[in-house]
Parts: structure tokens; sequence; C-alpha cells
């Protein structure tokens, strides 16, 4: 296993506005050694209740599988906080984000297509479809009701992205 990670942020103070921009690069890597667990096969209702496969197929390799997954996650942001009043704040920004799919070193990583039963990737294929376009608007308000900052309310939205890929059905 292991990762990196570079990112840098950078401020600018003009009149009303706060403007700040950045960006964060982080690379993962991560290993696994997997081993052959018996595989058994029952074909009736009665054998899986009774607990009696028709056959079992034991590997008995003491070299498991060892696999290398590879991940890199982008994200850039611009945002601008603007003092309307200097009782009142309103913050706009947009963050953009790319997830890479997870490949692995010898392209032992597969996935299915379309649904849950099949056809699967081809070996070495991408195991989900890359989605670039994961523009995040951000809108924040910050509102010092009376101006002695006692009671301040405070308002936050924006669409965020996961990492984990979405279908499309």
């Amino acid at each position: 296993g292991g990762s990196w990670t570079i990112l840098d942020n950078f401020s600018l103070n003009v009149g009303r506005h706060s403007l700040k921009t950045g960006f964060e690069v982080q690379r993962y890597h991560y290993g696994r050694a997997n081993s052959q667990v018996p595989i058994y096969q029952m074909d009736t209702v009665e054998q899986i209740l009774s607990s009696q496969p028709l056959s079992a197929t034991v590997n008995l390799s003491l070299n498991p599988i060892q696999t290398r997954t590879e991940t890199t996650r982008t994200g850039i942001y611009v945002q601008d906080d603007f003092k309307l009043r200097p009782n009142l704040t309103l913050n706009l920004g947009l963050r953009w984000e790319y997830y890479s799919p997870p490949t692995e070193v010898n392209g032992n990583v597969f996935n299915v297509v379309d649904s849950p039963y099949g056809p699967f990737r081809q070996k070495g294929e991408p195991i989900w479809n890359t989605d670039s376009n994961n523009f995040g608007p951000r809108f924040g308000l910050a509102w010092d009701i009376n101006g002695n900052s006692k009671n301040i309310v405070r308002l936050g939205a924006g669409i965020f992205y996961s990492d984990e890929p979405h279908r499309q059905v």
C-alpha cells in the first residue's frame, strides 16, 4: 500500500472580495494477496440446507494471487467570499473533480459492462467508464442578524461527487 498527495491553495483579498483557488491530486497504491478458498457445488435447496455439497474443489497452492491496484483523485476549485454588507457575506464557488478508475498493474481487475449479470469487460480495460464532467457549484451565506456576532445564520449548499461509480439504467 501507500499513497501520496500534492496540493496547494492561493488566496487574494481585493476590496470586499476574498478570492481563493486551489488543487489537490491524490494517488493511491494498494495491494492484496488472495488465496483460493474451497469451491462447493450444490444443485438443490436440500443440499444447501443440509450442507451436503455435490462436489468440493480445494486449491492446495501456497502461491496466493497478488494484485496491486492504483487510482488517482483530482480536484480543482475557485471561490469568492463577497461581503455584501458588514453583516452579510455571500460565498460562491465551483469545484471540478475527477476520479480515475482503479487499474491493476497486471490487468487482473475486471467488472461487468452494464448489469450485474455481465458481460464482463476485457482484461486490462477500466472497470468503469470515466466521468470527467464532475462540476460542483457551491453556495454559502453568513448573516449576522443584529451585527453583534451573537445571532448568526449560516447557510450552505453544493453538488458533491463520490469516487464510487454511478450507473445510468
